[in-house]
């Protein structure tokens, strides 16, 4: 018979693991206010170069019933929650370079102009 943490444990858990992975940026525990002023508990990560932002990155209570009642580990729900921060960071990152490119003050630095062979960069 598997034995459960109880929440408040759980949550505590995937809180310091987090910390431990995401050494860079402050991660904390933050009621946030959803949709029809449901207010739900929320791990908020904030990136390094941040001051003054912070993102939910995953509901701790979602977790904890894709482990009570789906049998994920404890390790499965970091990988997701891992998984979550990069594509919200790689997110952010094609937005930014999208509104850079669209800046023509912001990449007349950055462009070079080359010589190609014609012959060699016919494919």
């Amino acid at each position: 018979m598997k034995v459960y943490l109880e929440y408040e444990k759980f949550r505590e858990i995937l809180l310091e693991v987090l910390r431990e992975i995401f050494g860079y940026a402050a991660v904390v525990v933050r009621k946030i206010c959803k949709d029809n002023d449901v207010e739900r508990e929320a791990f908020c990560i904030r990136p390094k170069d941040e001051k003054d932002v912070e993102i939910p990155l995953a509901y701790p209570e979602d977790c904890y019933r894709d482990y009570m009642e789906c049998g994920i580990s404890l390790k499965q729900c970091v990988k997701r929650i891992v998984d979550m921060q990069k594509q919200m960071e790689q997110k952010s990152i094609l937005s930014q370079t999208k509104y850079k490119l669209m800046d023509w003050d912001s990449i007349k630095t950055e462009i070079y102009p080359i010589l190609l062979s014609t012959e060699l960069n016919r494919k």
